[in-house]
């Protein structure tokens, strides 16, 4: 293992992005309780607006929604941080990608 652990992993590639006053990330109604604490964090020192794309039915992202979203704001989100199997809920993301394809964005990073 390179890291000791998946958050610690987690945390090192969040905390070497550069956020500036006003950055959005986004997450889900599913992210680790770890990582949403470190979201908490850099809103708190380096200003950056927190957006939840919300669940659908299934209890999965709502791959759809996270579609309009994406298209209804004025810059994409310098951040997209969406955990694929979420260990605090039954759910996945992977149902919801099955249903839809994933939106085609090339700005914001990946988590």
């Amino acid at each position: 293992a390179v890291l000791e652990s998946a958050t610690a992993a987690w945390q090192q590639a969040f905390f070497g992005v550069r956020f500036a006053a006003g950055d959005e990330v986004w997450t889900s109604e599913n992210e680790y309780g770890s990582n949403y604490l470190n979201l908490l964090q850099a809103r708190r020192r380096d200003g950056i607006v927190i957006r939840v794309v919300p669940n659908g039915p299934a209890g999965s992202l709502d791959v759809g929604r996270l579609e309009e979203m994406l298209a209804a704001a004025e810059r994409p989100p310098k951040l997209l941080c969406v955990s694929m199997i979420p260990t605090s809920s039954a759910s996945s993301v992977a149902r919801a990608l099955s249903a839809a394809p994933m939106p085609a964005i090339h700005s914001p990073i990946w988590m």
